[in-house]
């Protein structure tokens, strides 16, 4: 049996980005009046510049990334069981991700730092362009699953 393919934090790094973290996450969908999770997991990596979506799969996934300035607003998200986060993007698009609930803080804390608008305006920022057809690409992904 074939094992699980990603991308690994150094393969994925740029130059001068730095490491915050890395999580396993799954995305969140609303169905018939609740959330719930999509099969694979995927493996998330929160640099101080991007966060990194790729999923766990056989086969190697190009990453969706999704660059902190263009993250707008990070809300709690809450199931009778579960913790998670809700994105909203620039392009006005929403993600919405179930996290370990061991590590909600760490993440809620993590996305809200590099995401914050003092930040956005730093000079050392990366000039990384959101390509949401990869985001599309990962969202449409888990909508055959």
């Amino acid at each position: 049996m074939k094992g699980i393919s990603v991308l690994t934090v150094n393969q994925l790094l740029l130059q001068n980005e730095r490491f915050i973290g890395d999580y396993n996450v799954e995305i969140a969908r609303w169905s018939n009046g609740k959330w719930s999770s999509t099969i694979p997991t995927l493996y998330a990596i929160l640099t101080d510049h991007r966060l990194i979506l790729q999923p766990h799969a056989r086969k190697l996934y190009e990453p969706a990334i999704i660059p902190a300035h263009y993250i707008l607003h990070i809300v709690p998200l809450r199931t009778p069981t579960r913790f998670g986060v809700v994105l909203t993007l620039k392009t006005e698009q929403r993600v919405a991700l179930l996290i370990p609930t061991h590590q909600k803080d760490e993440i809620i804390r993590n996305l809200r730092t590099i995401a914050l608008p003092g930040l956005k305006e730093n000079p050392r920022q990366l000039q990384i362009q959101c390509d949401m057809q990869n985001v599309r690409k990962m969202i449409n992904y888990f909508a055959h699953w």
